[in-house]
């Protein structure tokens, strides 16, 4: 059996899981697929905690230059918000790739484009979705924006704020019945109770 001096091994971690796992060890693997079959183009193993940045930033530097000089059809990279970078939105724009990703909301325009959307018409597309898009030029690559919403979507949402608010207010009636029960002038450990309260509730007690 021959060895290969380059293989690196990689590392399974306990990580911060997003699915709220972090008993479990992750390790990471890096795939490109062709879109109508799904067929693997590209696969690489990584340590668990690799960083989707830098990673999506070797990849399009090191795998779509090949993979387009490989292929006689027009390549468009669809992928996930680590994708859109000031390095590799240069990088595929040197190479003259198309892309369609999700656009982070730490970026200041993705959040004024959110902020201004409650003012105008969105589009139908169903009885769930609708969409609103935005024409722009950012890092020199005139680009589409479109913000998708959903009403099951907003449904929930609404009332899963509704149930923190609920909760919030039952331990905030609770906390100010038990201040209540002390003495406001005397009691040494009504002080320290209100130094523990949060300051944006604005609170009545009454002493006896």
């Amino acid at each position: 059996m021959s060895t290969n001096a380059s293989i690196l091994p990689i590392s399974f971690l306990k990580i911060n899981h997003r699915d709220h796992h972090p008993e479990l060890n992750q390790v990471v693997l890096n795939l490109i697929t062709e879109h109508q079959a799904g067929i693997p183009l590209m696969m690489q193993a990584a340590d668990g905690n690799q960083v989707d940045t830098q990673a999506f930033s070797t990849i399009v530097k090191s795998h779509i230059e090949s993979l387009k000089s490989a292929s006689h059809q027009h390549i468009t990279l669809i992928a996930d918000a680590a994708l859109y970078t000031t390095l590799i939105l240069k990088h595929l724009k040197t190479q003259k790739i198309d892309f369609i990703s999700r656009i982070p909301m730490r970026l200041k325009k993705a959040k004024e484009f959110v902020q201004t959307s409650t003012n105008q018409t969105f589009n139908s597309i169903d009885e769930n979705y609708s969409y609103i898009k935005q024409t722009l030029t950012y890092e020199d690559i005139p680009q589409q924006w479109i913000l998708y919403r959903s009403g099951y979507t907003q449904t929930k949402q609404s009332s899963t704020i509704k149930k923190e608010l609920l909760q919030k207010s039952l331990k905030e009636a609770k906390e100010i019945k038990r201040l209540t029960k002390l003495h406001m002038t005397e009691h040494p450990a009504t002080q320290r109770v209100l130094n523990r309260t949060p300051r944006k509730g604005i609170f009545s007690v009454t002493p006896f």
